[in-house]
């Protein structure tokens, strides 16, 4: 009776393990959005980035999603634009908590004191790389919400006219 007995929970503790509902996501809105633009006008390319800013209703975590890339640069209609569209597009998904200090940080050049904006890298950020064509369909899209950090992010339509304006852009428009 033992060998069965214990064949039987080896069977049952999975299935009651798996039958146990997962937490619902946190549903967080976009509330922000952001560039930033790095040009090295030696190497006539660029570091383009997007970021998206989602705060949580309940005090929780605030979360961002950036999207970045690099291109060679042309002046066009629009201003800076890409000479060529990037091949890929790195998606990085950060969870910013709510007690995160902003870090203090001083730079003298010459003995005079350089301003400084500092920002946090949070160490509880994923990163994805993606093609181009991948993010202009996402650009493309008409609703977006990602999954990360037990949280569903739901981008606003400012949001994305935003990343539909950047796809453009990026590829030289």
């Amino acid at each position: 009776m033992k060998p069965v007995l214990a064949l039987m929970c080896a069977v049952l503790v999975p299935i009651a393990a798996s039958a146990q509902p997962s937490p619902p996501f946190r549903h967080m809105v976009g509330r922000s959005i952001s560039g930033h633009m790095e040009i090295d006008a030696g190497a006539r390319t660029t570091a383009d980035t997007a970021t998206l800013t989602f705060v949580a209703p309940d005090d929780g975590p605030t979360l961002t999603v950036e999207f970045l890339s690099r291109y060679e640069l042309q002046a066009g209609r629009a201003g800076i634009v890409a000479r060529t569209p990037p091949a890929v597009v790195d998606i990085v998904v950060s969870q910013h908590p709510m007690d995160e200090e902003m870090p203090q940080a001083t730079l003298r050049a010459n003995g005079e004191p350089v301003p400084l904006v500092t920002r946090f890298r949070s160490a509880r950020a994923v990163v994805s790389t993606i093609t181009f064509d991948q993010f202009v369909s996402l650009a493309n899209a008409a609703t977006l919400v990602e999954h990360a950090f037990d949280c569903e992010l739901e981008f606003t339509p400012p949001q994305l006219m935003m990343l539909k304006s950047t796809a453009e852009r990026w590829a030289g428009r």
